[in-house]
C-alpha cells in the first residue's frame, strides 16, 4: 500500500511539472508586440519609428492677387514602416487694418492653420467653450496641442477624418474674433503658446507625437515625428 501511495505521489509530481512546463511555453513570448495606451510627446525610444526631416518643414504661402489673402496648402510625407501618409495642411492669412501695408508679410494680424489627413489616422482634439452674445454657446474643437512630455493617451478626443464622404478639416488655431464677438476667445490652445508643440494622433491603434515650431505661425514648420511600432 506504501509503495502504491508512493507510485501516485509520484506520478501527481511528475504530472504537475510538466503541467506547468507546458503552460510557461504558452504563456512566454519572446518577441511580445505590445501597444501603450498613453505615450508621451516629444519622447521616444526604440519601441518607437522615429524621424526627424532633414530640413524642417515650412509652408510655401502665396498671396492673392487682391493683395488681402494669403494662402499655401502643402503636403508633409511620413512614413510608418512600409507605408507612405500624407498629411495636408493649409494656412490662411488676412489682414483687414491697412490695404497699404498688406504686403508686409509681417504685419498679417489673422491667421488660421488647418490640417487634415486620410480617415486611418486620428488627431487628438481640444473641446473649448465660448460665450456670444444673448447668452449663446459655442464650441470649438481643435487639434490639441501637447507640451514635451504631455501625456497622449488613446482615451483622448479623437477626429474623425470623414463625414458624409467629405473631407474634414480640423484647426490647430484660428483667427481671434473681434472684441466681444466670442467671450475670451484667443484663437485656440495653439495661438498664445510656447514655440514648439507636439500633435498627437493615432494610427491603427498606434499612438504618435508630430513635433511643430510655431514660433512664427506666419510659417510654421515640421520638425520630426514618432510612432509605436
Amino acid at each position: 500500500m506504501k509503495k502504491l501511495l508512493h507510485f501516485i505521489s509520484l506520478a501527481l509530481i511528475i504530472s504537475l511539472f510538466f503541467s506547468c512546463t507546458k503552460e510557461e511555453i504558452i504563456i512566454i513570448d519572446p518577441d511580445p508586440i505590445i501597444i501603450l495606451d498613453s505615450i508621451y510627446a516629444g519622447v521616444y525610444d526604440t519601441s518607437f519609428i522615429f524621424h526627424q526631416f532633414p530640413t524642417p518643414i515650412s509652408l510655401n504661402i502665396q498671396m492673392e492677387n487682391n493683395l488681402l489673402i494669403a494662402n499655401a496648402l502643402d503636403t508633409i510625407q511620413l512614413q510608418f514602416d512600409t507605408t507612405f501618409f500624407e498629411l495636408i495642411v493649409k494656412l490662411k492669412a488676412l489682414n483687414y487694418d491697412s490695404i497699404s501695408i498688406v504686403n508686409q508679410m509681417d504685419t498679417f494680424i489673422n491667421l488660421r492653420l488647418d490640417i487634415y489627413s486620410h480617415d486611418s489616422m486620428s488627431f487628438a482634439l481640444t473641446k473649448e467653450l465660448y460665450y456670444g452674445g444673448l447668452g449663446t454657446v459655442a464650441d470649438f474643437y481643435f487639434i490639441s496641442a501637447y507640451s514635451k512630455n504631455n501625456s497622449i493617451m488613446s482615451n483622448s478626443l479623437w477626429t474623425t477624418q470623414m463625414y458624409n464622404g467629405n473631407d474634414v478639416w480640423y484647426s490647430m488655431w484660428n483667427y481671434p474674433t473681434e472684441t466681444g464677438t466670442l467671450s475670451g476667445f484667443d484663437g485656440g490652445p495653439w495661438y498664445n503658446t510656447g514655440p514648439i508643440k507636439y500633435i498627437g494622433f493615432s494610427y491603427k491603434g498606434r499612438l504618435g507625437w508630430i513635433e511643430v515650431d510655431k514660433s512664427d505661425r506666419r510659417n510654421p514648420k515640421f520638425i520630426s515625428y514618432a510612432i509605436q511600432k
